[in-house]
């Protein structure tokens, strides 16, 4: 329990001191649960947080992080972080949910046209993956580094990952007649891993390789993997 709860649990008064065990212990379990903000103050209080710990998780990496650090660089009190986030880790699932939904939600089908080729769309989605990765780059190479260190972690960033190839899949659903591949689960893991291992080779390790290069030719390779019409310009 967060010292935040426990020090509101200590104003109970005499009369509500009397309730029973049971009465008490459902009111120190909703105690705990952290608020969801509804007022604009309260949003940006939690972003401010959410803010901190970003940063310090870049700076000086997860484990080297405390509650205390993140509410002092956010300029707010412990009670404050707790009444939003259960724990660090909470906060770090936070971050890692908001950044594949910032990415993904970017990614919608679009009709193929003359102008808008499935290589064009190929290369635009790609395209998306890649810059996202510029932001926050030490942050997503930590949620990496996690999530083959520890299995807890591997489990925190599964939502996203499940979120992720549900989005790939309804992509690939989208350009149905053009495809040459029928097992959308299977191709969607396929293309998802095969997007991570190259763009986070590129962007997180130094190279002197083209950007622009390593988005064209990946989407060649996603492209002829998928699609059974003529080669990618």
């Amino acid at each position: 329990m967060s010292f935040y709860s426990c020090f509101l649990l200590g104003y109970h008064d005499e009369k509500k001191a009397r309730r029973s065990d049971c009465e008490v212990g459902k009111d120190r379990e909703a105690m705990t649960q952290p608020r969801v903000p509804r007022q604009k103050r309260s949003t940006q209080m939690k972003e401010r947080v959410a803010q901190a710990a970003l940063e310090l998780f870049s700076e000086s990496g997860y484990y080297n992080v405390t509650t205390n650090d993140i509410a002092r660089r956010a300029g707010v009190s412990i009670g404050t972080l707790y009444s939003y986030y259960e724990d660090k880790r909470d906060i770090y699932r936070d971050l890692v949910d908001k950044l594949y939904r910032n990415v993904l939600d970017r990614m919608v089908p679009e009709e193929v046209t003359p102008d808008n080729s499935p290589f064009d769309l190929i290369r635009k989605y790609v395209t998306i993956v890649l810059e996202s990765h510029a932001y926050m780059t030490d942050f997503q190479k930590q949620i990496t580094a996690l999530s083959y260190q520890d299995e807890e972690f591997r489990k925190l960033e599964e939502a996203g990952r499940s979120f992720a190839s549900e989005k790939i899949e309804e992509l690939i659903m989208n350009y149905g007649e053009y495809l040459q591949v029928d097992d959308l689960e299977t191709t969607s893991f396929i293309v998802r891993t095969t997007l991570e291992a190259i763009i986070h080779e590129h962007m997180f390790f130094p190279n002197d390789l083209d950007t622009q290069r390593v988005i064209d030719e990946t989407s060649k390779v996603i492209y002829r993997y998928l699609f059974c019409d003529a080669p990618a310009s």
